[in-house]
């Protein structure tokens, strides 16, 4: 097993941060997906969306996206760590006795990466945030540290909107394995001059 780290490039800390539009038909926090009367409450979706920037008197108010739009801003970012990985193989050589010049090799290996540098989309971003299955307990992650409500209405078509600006929140987890085979023969045993092997 081997470890491996690498350092993010120039591009990914220091592109220039730009805001646009992006698609999102439906704001987990919109309209009566939240509840009043959970305003505060630890678990429960409203207060993620209050923790992520809904005022309190927006709760139940909070508009769905415009045109099935919402501000998203992309860019590098210079707090980027380096890239750690993992590294596992193992091989295995077979040279029979009864078929001489063969060579079969056998190959496994896995490669686990861990704070990928990567840009997560708007919806795997507010996904990440808001959805119970891919956020156990609806905790304030890193996902939802991306996510910037205009201070008035709630909303993500004012300001910074959801950020997708580079981060260490990927992670890569590979693995395969490599079959091959190698037969040398020497030329005169295919009835050629003695010139080598093939």
């Amino acid at each position: 097993q081997q470890r491996a780290t690498r350092a993010p490039n120039i591009n990914e800390l220091y592109q220039p941060i730009v805001t646009g539009l992006s698609n999102l038909a439906t704001d987990p926090c919109q309209g009566a997906s939240i509840n009043p009367a959970d305003a505060g409450k630890a678990g429960t979706l409203t207060n993620l969306c209050q923790q992520t920037g809904v005022p309190t008197n927006q709760i139940g108010s909070v508009a769905a996206p415009s045109a099935g739009q919402v501000n998203s801003t992309s860019g590098g970012n210079p707090n980027l760590g380096p890239e750690q990985a993992t590294t596992s193989t193992i091989g295995l050589v077979f040279e029979p006795e009864f078929a001489k010049g063969l060579s079969v090799t056998l190959d496994y290996w896995r490669i686990k990466i861990d704070k990928a540098v990567s840009s997560a989309t708007v919806p795997q971003t507010v996904s990440g945030c808001y959805t119970a299955a891919l956020n156990p307990g609806l905790a304030y992650n890193a996902f939802c540290q991306a996510i910037q409500r205009d201070g008035l209405t709630g909303g993500l078509n004012n300001g910074t909107g959801v950020s997708t600006q580079s981060s260490n929140l990927g992670k890569y987890d590979t693995s395969g394995v490599d079959l091959g085979a190698n037969y040398r023969l020497m030329l005169k045993d295919l009835c050629a001059p003695n010139w080598g092997r093939v």
